[in-house]
């Protein structure tokens, strides 16, 4: 949670699981998105919260934000092309994708001149004051800048 001087709350998607849970319309859809994974399950009123929490942890980080909240992010590389500012920007990357991408700008090898990397990867989480609501995201560019400025880190 967020700083009471900050006034916004963060919220994950496993926050978000927990809320959306306790509205009848909500807990349906989740039920819906999580139905695929679970070939055992013959109704789907046989899926609980924790069933679905299981489910969102194996997926991208900003899957539900994609799904229920906003379409940011949602788009394929050939979709991206053809919109405009951060829609564009902002991608959904896998943990192990995320971990291997900074794994390879860590690396006592990596050439800075040959990193293409750009925009937004999802974090999964959003922030809100009660009337915006914000997506959080990791800049793709960001450690390669603090590696090679010698920037303080975060």
């Amino acid at each position: 949670m967020s700083s009471l001087e900050d006034k916004f709350i963060c919220l994950s998607e496993l926050d978000l699981v927990s809320i959306f849970w306790n509205d009848d319309a909500l807990r349906h859809q989740l039920r819906v998105y999580a139905m695929p994974d679970f070939s055992s399950v013959e109704y789907i009123d046989q899926i609980a919260s924790p069933d679905v929490a299981l489910w969102l942890s194996g997926k991208e980080p900003g899957h539900l934000l994609t799904k229920l909240i906003t379409d940011i992010g949602g788009y394929t590389p050939g979709e991206r092309k053809k919109l405009k500012d951060y829609r564009r920007s902002t991608l959904m990357m896998t943990t192990g994708k995320m971990r291997e991408h900074m794994e390879a700008i860590r690396d006592d090898n990596f050439d800075p001149r040959n990193y293409r990397e750009s925009g937004y990867a999802l974090r999964g989480s959003i922030r809100t004051d009660g009337f915006r609501l914000q997506l959080l995201a990791f800049k793709l560019n960001e450690l390669n800048t603090v590696k090679y400025r010698h920037l303080p880190p975060i």
